[in-house]
C-alpha cells in the first residue's frame, strides 16, 4: 500500500476532529480587506466625478456581499458627504412585469404599499428616495442592484427610468449613481446590449467595471490584523474583537492571530500548487475566513494559541472548505 505523501500528524487529526462551535468567534462585523478598501475608493471616485453607474462582478464567495455592506457603511468617507444607499436584491425568476421590480424594491426598503397600480408604486418609491435624502440633508444617492445577473431588460429599463426621474425632478434633483453587482455573467451583458443597440443602458451601467478577485497571499497579514481591531458599536462604545474572547489570557499577554500569517499563507500556497495553480493564487475571502476558523479550532483544542501551527493544519482546514475541488474553475473565471 502506498503511503500518503503528505500525512497529517495524529495530533492534528485529534485536535481538529472534536466538534467545536466557533461560528461566532470571528464576530458578525464586516472585516476590512485591501480589496474592499480599493473598491470603496473607486466607487467614491466615480461618484465624485458624477458618473451615472458601473457594474461589479466576481465569482461566488469572492467577497461581494461583504464589500457591499462595507460600502454602505463607509461610502460617506469616500464621497465626502452624506449618501442615501438603497440596495435591492434581484431574485432569480422575478417577474418581467412593470410592477414586479418596484413592488419588490419597496418591500426590501420596508415601505408599505397597498396598491397594484404601476404609477402609484413608482410614486411611492420616488417619494421614499426624496424623504430619505431630505432626512440626511443630501442630494447623493447610491443605488445597488445585487444579483444583477438576474435582471432582465425591462428591470434595467425601470432602474434607468427611476434614476432619470430622480435626477430631473422639479421638486429636488438628486445625483444618482447605480451599481450593478453580480456573477461574471454580467460581462456578457455588455456585448449583448451593444449588439441590440441599447446604448443608453450601456452608457448608464456598463462603461465602467470592477472585478472582485479575492485576497492576495501578500495581503493575508493585513486581513488577519483586521480581525484584531476593536469593534465600534452603534451606540459609540468600543469593545474588544470577538476573537479576543477565545483566549482571554493569551490575548492580554499579547497573542494575536496575525502571528499565524506566514504559516497560513504557506498552507494556502501548498494547496494551490497541488491544484496546479500558482502559489500566489488569490483566495476567496469566505474560504480564507473558514481556514482561519479551522486553525482557531486546532489551537482551541490544544488550549494554547502560542503552540506553533503545523502547516498541515492549514492545508486540512482549507481542503475542508471544498475550495480545492473548484479552485481551478474559480481561477479561470478571474481575469486579473
Amino acid at each position: 500500500m502506498s503511503k500518503n505523501p503528505n500525512p497529517v500528524p495524529s495530533t492534528v487529526v485529534q485536535a481538529t476532529e472534536s466538534p467545536q462551535d466557533l461560528s461566532n468567534i470571528l464576530g458578525s462585523e464586516i472585516v476590512w480587506t485591501p480589496e474592499v478598501e480599493l473598491f470603496g475608493r473607486q466607487v467614491g471616485k466615480w461618484m465624485s466625478l458624477e458618473l451615472p453607474g458601473a457594474y461589479v462582478f466576481g465569482v461566488q464567495r469572492s467577497g461581494k456581499s461583504a464589500a457591499l455592506a462595507y460600502l454602505s457603511r463607509e461610502i460617506e468617507q469616500f464621497v465626502g458627504q452624506p449618501v442615501f444607499v438603497s440596495i435591492v436584491n434581484i431574485e432569480r425568476g422575478l417577474a418581467d412585469r412593470e410592477t414586479s421590480l418596484v413592488a419588490e424594491w419597496l418591500g426590501q426598503e420596508n415601505v408599505l404599499s397597498n396598491t397594484n397600480s404601476p404609477a402609484r408604486l413608482r410614486k411611492a418609491l420616488r417619494e421614499h428616495f426624496m424623504e430619505q435624502t431630505r432626512q440626511r440633508e443630501t442630494d447623493r444617492v447610491l443605488i445597488v442592484i445585487d444579483e444583477a445577473q438576474n435582471a432582465t431588460r425591462m428591470h434595467l429599463g425601470q432602474i434607468l427610468a427611476l434614476g432619470n426621474v430622480l435626477s430631473q425632478s422639479k421638486e429636488r434633483r438628486l445625483r444618482v449613481f447605480t451599481l450593478l453587482v453580480g456573477q461574471p455573467e454580467l460581462r456578457a451583458f455588455v456585448d449583448s446590449y451593444v449588439t441590440m443597440n441599447e446604448l443608453q443602458l450601456v452608457g448608464r451601467f456598463f462603461e465602467r467595471k470592477w472585478e472582485f478577485v479575492g485576497i492576495a497571499p501578500g495581503d493575508i497579514p493585513l486581513v488577519l490584523k483586521a480581525y484584531e481591531m476593536d469593534v465600534v458599536c452603534s451606540d459609540g462604545s468600543v469593545q474588544p474583537p470577538a476573537v479576543a474572547a477565545l483566549f482571554p489570557q493569551a490575548w492580554q499577554d499579547g497573542w494575536r492571530p496575525n502571528g499565524w500569517a506566514t504559516v497560513i499563507a504557506e498552507g494556502i500556497g501548498n494547496v494551490a500548487a497541488r491544484c496546479g495553480l500558482p502559489r500566489e493564487q488569490r483566495i476567496p475571502m469566505q474560504h480564507l475566513r473558514s481556514t482561519l476558523l479551522g486553525v482557531l479550532a486546532y489551537a482551541k483544542a490544544l488550549g494554547d494559541p502560542h503552540t506553533p501551527i503545523p502547516v498541515e493544519v492549514v492545508e486540512q482546514a482549507l481542503t475542508e472548505t471544498g475550495l480545492n475541488e473548484t479552485w481551478g474553475r474559480y481561477a479561470a473565471m478571474v481575469r486579473k
